[in-house]
């Protein structure tokens, strides 16, 4: 083959390898976010294991937040996959497009398989940090329903005791109309006998 060719070619392959380690580094920074989101989770079914307002804590706010960044820090780093998928694949086909015949040639053309495989496994693994992230958001959902319940359920309860109280009170004053109407009544019929 062409030496400036070949050359040529030996630069996207080398241009290629620094974008998969660059995705592969972005893809670790995904796994360790996700490890934190899912022990601040944990942490957080904790706190609504005892309290009902969850939801306004700052730890809630704060793993919500970072959610959304790692949901934006997602689309990001598929838009930037499939850009490096795009370049893979014009590369693969632009040596394909020449002769194997030199072994230079024939090197470069293994080393863009490993390439493409690499970025298979690159997406494979985004895919699997995805999910999780996922999880963790549908979690996080449930945890404001769960809390959602709870506020609900107190403030039935606290209706509930104050509905009691006022019953209460309502069955106290009527004893007392009652032990007042006796009297009365009593003070009346004293009185007639004494008249007689």
């Amino acid at each position: 083959g062409d030496p400036l060719e070949v050359a040529r070619l030996e630069g996207f392959v080398a241009e290629l390898r620094g974008r998969l380690e660059h995705c592969g580094a972005a893809l670790d920074d995904q796994s360790r976010r996700n490890a934190q989101l899912t022990g601040e989770v944990r942490k957080l079914t904790d706190i609504l294991g005892d309290e009902g307002h969850a939801l306004h804590t700052r730890p809630y706010q704060s793993l919500h937040g970072q959610l959304l960044n790692v949901q934006e820090e997602g689309a990001r780093f598929r838009n930037a996959l499939s850009q490096l998928q795009r370049e893979g694949e014009a590369l693969r086909a632009e040596l394909r497009s020449k002769s194997m015949a030199a072994a230079k040639a024939v090197n470069e053309a293994r080393r863009a398989q490993l390439a493409e495989a690499r970025v298979q496994d690159c997406e494979s693994r985004l895919r699997a940090t995805l999910t999780e992230r996922d999880e963790l958001s549908y979690r996080l959902s449930a945890q404001h329903e769960t809390a959602a319940r709870q506020r609900l359920n107190e403030e039935r309860a606290r209706m509930l005791d104050q509905l009691q109280k006022e019953n209460q009170h309502l069955r106290t004053e009527a004893l007392k109309a009652r032990t007042l109407r006796a009297d009365l009544d009593a003070a009346k019929l004293a009185a007639a006998n004494a008249d007689v």
